[in-house]
Formats: C-alpha cells, structure tokens, sequence
C-alpha cells in the first residue's frame, strides 16, 4: 500500500507540474439506505448494493478527478466509507465534505486530493415567489489555490421532476426558483468578472430549460457558459431512466468567463467506461482546466492535521474512527467539523 501511495503521490505532483486541475460531478445513485430492488426482491431501507459500489469505486478511479463533486451522497459514515474503499482501492482522496439539506437521505459531498483553501457548505439559501421556500439540497461550496487566484467550485443537485404539487407539474417552477437563488449567491459572492468559478451537479432539466438559463444569465449579465460534453462515442445523455427507456442531458458543468478559456479543449467529457451502467443511473461529466500562469496547486497534503472543517484521514485502516474529513452542516444550518 505505501509503494502504490508514492507512485500516486508522484502522479500527482507531475499533473501539478504541468499545470492541470480536473474536477468531476457525478450522481452517485442512492449512496445510502432507501427502499429498493434488490437481487432478492423489493426491500425496505436497502443499502446500495455492494456490485454498484464496487463498480462505482472503479469508475471514480478510471476517471482520476482532483476534486470530485457527488450528489445522492447518504449519511457523513457514507461518504467515509467511499472514501475508505477508495484508499483501499489504491486512489487517495484525504479531503472530503459534506452537505445536509431538507433531503434528510440524499446529500451533497466532495472528495479532493487538493487542499481546499475553504469549505462553506450551505442549507439555508432561501427561494422567491408565490411558494417561498429553501433549495432542498442546498449548495456545496469549497475554494482550492488556483494559480496565483482560486477557484471556487459549487454543487447542486435541483429538485427532481417527481412532484405532489398539481399546481407545479414536474416541479420546475421549483427548479427555476431553486436555480435563481443559488445564481443570486454565486453573484453575490463574486461580483468581479476576472474571478474563477465553475457550478457543476445535477440538475435535473434540458440544456434550454429555465432552471439551467437562470443558471447561466440574468438578464443581459452572463454568470457561467455550459460546456459541451460528450463520451467517447460522441453522446452526450448523462442520465438513463431504465423503465422507459429515456436518456437525457441532466448533469452540467457550468464555468465562469474568466475560467472558460482555462478549458482543455473548449469542453467537458461524459465519463462511459463499462461500469457506469452498473455503478449509477448518471454517468459523471469532467472537466479538465489549465491552471493560469503563475504559481502551481500546491502539493495534497501529507499530514493527518485536521484544519479548516477537513482532514486528512491518515491510515485507511483507522478511517472508521476518524471523521474522514466529513464537514457537517447541523439542521440549524451551523457549520461545524465532528470530533
């Protein structure tokens, strides 16, 4: 396990060298206990089964993102458990984050090699209109060094089409509502237009839809382009409903002005090797970006300090007993770190 950590450590100080940060979104699928299809049958608060996990882990290590954003993340001992395996599969994420929303099962969380500068998870972010509310998922945010600047990525996973209200079909009056006020924080948080941010999820609508043009424009000001992504094959359907036979466009990375030129080739990439089909109803979108001429990322760090709301687990062994490097946000919207 050492020999397999140095020759990581080595990769990454070489993609440090040159220059690159890939970051990734990827809905994970009920990461969690829910009522499911099982092989044996239809069971109540089933974990996901241990085949999607397996070939889940496979498909984050093929696609080997520094920072890897995740929506349907289940509990923080979840998130841990991820990361655990993952060391234990020979790819090393010792940073990690996570969000709680009004989605008690279904959650926001990242894991990262790089050393985040912060971490803000957000719950609290109220909604506009005839039915004011709050995002039900909320929004994870966390800045990394970039360059000489940084970086801040958000995700969000937007509500989904299934809906009690018959007043709002499909839910996306919700959808838009939820997409303005997380346009309005991410405005408000970077009011300069040379400043790096890219918002990446699930989002649950069409590339023309209103939820993902108010995530993109208000009014004349653009906020973020959407990058174009397509497989290996030159599809471009993150999402598959299996039932009916459905593949859609869901999952996006959105990117500031100033960072749209950073963009490897102009565009995203939908992850396809073979065990997406197993690991999750999306398939992960990544994006590769070109850190801007100055200082590099700095190395991933190397103790287990615990700093800032995130840790370095250390011994993967041990992970159970640590917080992982789980940032938790309590029901009152405080954010505070586990002991």
């Amino acid at each position: 396990m050492r020999v397999i950590g140095l020759i990581l450590l080595l990769v990454v100080r070489v993609a440090t060298a040159r220059g690159d940060l890939t970051v990734a979104t990827y809905n994970v699928h009920n990461y969690n206990e829910v009522d499911r299809m099982t092989e044996s049958g239809y069971q109540m608060n089933a974990p996901k089964p241990e085949g999607e996990k397996t070939a889940l882990r496979r498909v984050i290590k093929a696609m080997n993102a520094d920072v890897l954003v995740m929506q349907e993340m289940g509990t923080e001992a979840h998130l841990r458990e991820l990361q655990r395996d993952l060391k234990r599969d020979g790819i090393d994420y010792p940073y990690s984050g996570w969000v709680t929303g009004l989605d008690r099962d279904r959650h926001l969380a990242f894991l990262s090699r790089v050393k985040p500068k912060s971490f803000t998870p957000h719950n609290q972010i109220p909604t506009k209109g005839k039915k004011p509310g709050r995002v039900v998922r909320g929004l994870l945010e966390v800045r990394f060094p970039f360059g000489s600047s940084e970086l801040t990525v958000y995700s969000a996973h937007l509500k989904s089409k299934r809906t009690t209200d018959p007043s709002d079909p499909e839910a996306q009056q919700q959808r838009r509502r939820e997409a303005e006020a997380i346009r309005d924080l991410v405005l408000r948080a970077h009011s300069g237009v040379q400043e790096f941010y890219l918002i990446a999820g699930d989002f649950n609508d069409t590339r023309r839809s209103k939820p993902l043009r108010a995530l993109t424009q208000r009014g004349k000001r653009i906020v973020a382009h959407r990058l174009e992504a397509r497989d290996s094959e030159g599809m471009v359907w993150t999402h598959r409903y299996s039932r009916e036979g459905v593949y859609s466009n869901l999952d996006y990375i959105l990117v500031s002005e100033a960072l749209k030129p950073l963009v490897s080739g102009g565009q995203a990439r939908i992850i396809d090797v073979a065990e997406t089909a197993e690991a999750s109803d999306h398939r992960p979108v990544l994006v590769k970006l070109t850190v801007p001429v100055g200082k590099d990322t700095p190395p991933r760090k190397e103790s287990g300090m615990t700093e800032g709301g995130f840790e370095d687990p250390g011994d993967a062994e041990s992970a159970d007993d640590a917080d992982g490097g789980v940032a938790e946000v309590s029901p009152a919207g405080d954010h505070t770190a586990e002991d």
